[in-house]
């Protein structure tokens, strides 16, 4: 069988029962992977004539010949088409693996817990990804990281549900002193550096922690691109960050916009009412040459993101993690 690259059109073979992410390594072309499990989601790709395609793994369908899927997961068995991201933007990393020391929890806001770990060994990986953090041998959440990997500590900004398991955990059983297990990262709306594109960065809630590591990062490597920032909270007892919000975008010489939102409640000095989308779309025009990150809530992320299409952004330029949550 055979595989042609999208767009340099070159041919490669594919080995019966082989997946795409191991034909393509054999063969020395470069792509984005981590856990090679299924779950960290760097080997995203699309593919054409899916409907012949064995995968356990398809992320979504937009048409009867054509998927995005886990190049890990998927077993072609017929010729097909295969387009990867651009080569600039592949991320190796490795599949990690520690323990962590809690070191702090903190209160942020009402519903906003800051979990401060100190892990066993340094981790590898890029502001935007998340790790699988285990409290238990029965109980296991994934938080975004809200620090770089060279920070002595890793962090979480967790928002925290009436009734939820880990939020219970989290609030009347944890300590200081306890050990937690991390595996990662994950996530593929890790920050990319080698672009020169007006760049967009939103968060809902808690995405503000993976967020502001990002604007972080481009603070200290120098953004040759503008920056525009909108962070939304759906109530105003539920905000936080304003300074660290505020530190880390003081040093982006290119920032254009940074705007705190609230849905409701009462607004404090530089807030502004309203919600994210409308925001956005009173602010912002053709976005058509932009790139975006998104982080919060799987609402306002999914709302953000039909928006930033609707302007214009290319659907592999919107780089989007929305945060789940689960009650057992």
């Amino acid at each position: 069988m055979r595989m042609t690259l999208v767009p340099d059109s070159r041919v490669l073979d594919l080995e019966p029962g082989e997946t795409l992410l191991l034909a393509l390594l054999r063969q020395d072309v470069p792509i984005s992977y981590s856990c090679q499990d299924g779950r960290c989601g760097l080997c995203r790709c699309r593919l054409t004539f899916a409907d012949r395609i064995s995968s356990e793994n398809s992320l979504c369908y937009e048409s009867a010949e054509q998927s995005d899927v886990l190049a890990c997961q998927t077993v072609p068995s017929s010729d097909c088409l295969v387009e990867l991201p651009n080569r600039s933007e592949v991320l190796v990393v490795p599949s990690q693996v520690t323990g962590a020391r809690v070191i702090g929890i903190e209160g942020l806001a009402d519903h906003v817990q800051r979990l401060r770990l100190r892990p066993f060994k340094p981790l590898h990986f890029v502001p935007g990804q998340h790790f699988e953090v285990r409290f238990s041998s029965h109980l296991s959440r994934m938080y975004s990281a809200a620090t770089f990997p060279t920070d002595p500590e890793l962090v979480f900004h967790i928002q925290t549900h009436h009734g939820g398991r880990a939020s219970k955990h989290l609030i009347n059983v944890l300590k200081t002193g306890d050990t937690v297990h991390l595996r990662g990262p994950y996530g593929n709306a890790y920050l990319r550096q080698d672009h020169s594109a007006p760049t967009l960065f939103v968060s809902s809630g808690t995405g503000l922690g993976a967020m502001s590591a990002q604007l972080r990062s481009l603070a200290s490597s120098g953004a040759p691109h503008s920056v525009h920032v909108y962070a939304g909270f759906t109530l105003a007892e539920d905000a936080y960050g304003e300074e660290e919000l505020k530190r880390a975008t003081g040093k982006i010489k290119t920032l254009r916009r940074c705007e705190r939102l609230i849905c409701s409640g009462a607004l404090q000095r530089g807030h502004r009412r309203g919600l994210l989308t409308d925001a956005i779309a009173t602010d912002l025009n053709d976005l058509q040459s932009w790139r975006a990150y998104v982080f919060g809530s799987p609402h306002a992320v999914n709302a953000t993101t039909r928006l930033l299409k609707h302007k214009g952004i290319m659907p592999n330029r919107i780089h989007a993690e929305p945060f789940h949550y689960s009650l057992i």
